[in-house]
């Protein structure tokens, strides 16, 4: 698998370096590139490379590429580095078929850096005006007075080309990015008023344009001010995954907390994230029904946030209707959900279709004595799965509950490891969803590893251990522990004197350490290496004969 990312880079190299000899620069100095007037002669394929080093903000105007063959910008010979005194550090506008690039270099992993831009509207990345057919990747976005990245078209009085039926925001992609310190959103994706809103200007109700075909993945997004990642208006083909959001809704204003939000009119798979300590819900679903949320690791959600008020819940897991149509039923499967202020999973009185609750993990609800206390005809239980409406519209079947997640089998609840241990009670206790898209777990593994599936995020592999393992192993690893100083001590047995490399790269693939011979002898042992907080990459150990490699976390 590493190999593959790590070709994927090879080739996205050689897609843009052999065009260096197009004479398409925007030089630090240009405020505006315009490809209708200074930039007419960019062609679809063409690379146009951003100057490097430290620059004011950029707008780019009336690019287009063609299917399968974008216009590429990039930065050149070094890190773009953009600090606003506007309200948006770049900005496209009517633009597409395009790819932003930031090529990584010798001594920085994101080519483009953005911020500040700390206008209280600000946003460091906008795709805007009918944009559409677009790729954002490696781009660092910070101290934001609102949004990290913003990619919609605002309807506009008296031109109904930016109503819904007039324009459709088709492929938008966003990758590989780290946003941070924002004041809003850290990815606002799509329109929120779905079933639409009045134009103020103009006093007319108009329902906002859709996207179709839209993959949020693999990006980092810690501190931001509301929403870590928020989606909306996204009719179809819509893909939330392999996303680490740490610290969310850190402003703690109502109505804009959450980790991630599948938004009004949303068809969206939510799958493989991390999302740790958010102050407030963890994933909140208001999308369409055939909406599916599977593999998420949610953890605290909600604990910080008026820790004493249980007036003011939060939750793994909330769902509500706010599209009213397409109704059948919405899956939520193998989520593992640690210790949510209130509920695990919350379901709105508003939902009056099907929702199927199978394979989760739910340790220590906040609410669970609350409700056992209330004299109400609540009780622990439901703190578990809440139906508000008491319309019982939900199926809940193989999911595990416990009050301590020392019973569930985790091999370090108290370090955040949520892998299981030989003894687990979630082993081959789940029910097989590989009928309805389920067919990996959390660290990408096939599932199930034996006859049936296991509950929660991750499946254990009955080998012994959770890696992946060369077939002709001259060592194994029986334990991964990270420390408080931020290190990462690793268990391990040779079976005889010998030497290997340790490598630690990035979900893209790209080098972070390298440890080129590390010395083992025969027999058990352990070996620290330091590694940076608040980091996801890939972990990798290799001999002449043996290759282990696993993804990593460390809080």
């Amino acid at each position: 698998m590493n190999r593959i990312l790590i070709f994927g880079l090879i080739l996205l190299l050689a897609r843009v370096v052999p065009l260096a000899s197009q004479p398409h620069m925007i030089n630090r100095t240009t405020g505006t590139a315009d490809g209708l007037t200074a930039y007419s002669s960019v062609r679809p394929g063409d690379t146009v490379w951003i100057q490097s080093g430290l620059r004011n903000s950029l707008r780019v105007n009336n690019f287009h590429g063609q299917p399968g063959n974008p216009i590429v910008f990039a930065n050149l010979d070094g890190q773009l580095i953009i600090e606003s005194a506007n309200s948006y550090g770049m900005t496209f506008s009517d633009c597409s078929y395009f790819k932003l690039t930031g090529l990584p270099g010798k001594d920085f992993v994101y080519g483009i850096r953005i911020g500040p831009v700390m206008d209280t509207s600000g946003v460091g990345l906008t795709m805007e005006n009918r944009s559409t057919d677009f790729e954002i990747q490696g781009c660092e976005i910070f101290n934001i007075g609102f949004a990290g990245i913003k990619a919609k078209t605002d309807p506009v009085c008296g031109d109904p080309s930016s109503f819904r039926g007039g324009f459709v925001q088709y492929n938008t992609v966003i990758h590989d990015c780290f946003i941070h310190d924002v004041g809003g959103e850290g990815l606002y994706i799509g329109h929120t008023s779905y079933s639409g809103y009045e134009l103020s200007d103009c006093h007319t109700t108009v329902l906002p344009t859709v996207l179709v075909g839209t993959r949020i993945y693999n990006n980092r997004i810690e501190r931001s001010g509301y929403d870590g990642i928020q989606v909306s208006s996204a009719v179809n083909d819509c893909e939330i995954h392999h996303n680490l959001l740490i610290d969310c809704s850190y402003r703690m204003v109502s109505n804009q907390m959450c980790g991630i939000l599948i938004g009004g009119g949303t068809l969206a798979s939510c799958y493989n994230n991390y999302i740790i300590d958010p102050y407030a819900t963890g994933i909140l679903v208001f999308g369409k029904s055939g909406t599916k949320v599977f593999n998420n690791l949610i953890i605290r959600p909600g604990k910080r946030y008026l820790p004493d008020d249980p007036e003011k819940p939060e939750y793994g897991i909330f769902l509500a209707d706010k599209t009213n149509e397409e109704k059948t039923y919405i899956g939520i499967y193998n989520n593992t959900i640690i210790q949510p202020k209130a509920d695990g999973i919350r379901l709105d009185q508003t939902l009056d279709f099907e929702v199927r609750i199978f394979n989760n993990v739910i340790a220590d609800p906040g609410a669970f004595d609350l409700y056992e206390n209330d004299n109400t005809a609540r009780t622990g239980l439901d703190s578990y799965i809440y139906d508000t409406g008491n319309y019982q519209e939900y199926v809940s079947s193989n999911n595990f509950f416990t009050r301590s997640a020392s019973l569930a089998g985790f091999a370090n609840a108290a370090g955040d490891d949520y892998h299981l241990v030989v003894s687990s009670p979630l082993i081959d206790a789940g029910l097989n969803l590989r009928y309805a898209g389920v067919t990996k777990d959390l660290d990408d593994r096939e599932r199930p590893e034996t006859g049936s599936f296991d509950i929660g995020v991750f499946e254990y592999f009955a080998s012994g251990s959770i890696e992946n393992m060369a077939l002709t192993s001259d060592f194994w690893i029986s334990g991964l522990q990270s420390g408080s100083d931020h290190t990462i001590r690793i268990d391990l047995h040779a079976q005889q004197d010998m030497s290997v490399r340790v490598v630690m790269m990035d979900l893209a693939g790209r080098l972070i350490n390298e440890y080129p011979c590390i010395r083992l002898h025969a027999g058990d042992q352990g070996i620290s290496i330091p590694a940076g907080a608040g980091q996801m990459f890939i972990l990798r150990i290799q001999s002449d004969k043996s290759v282990y490699a696993r993804k990593i976390i460390i809080l």
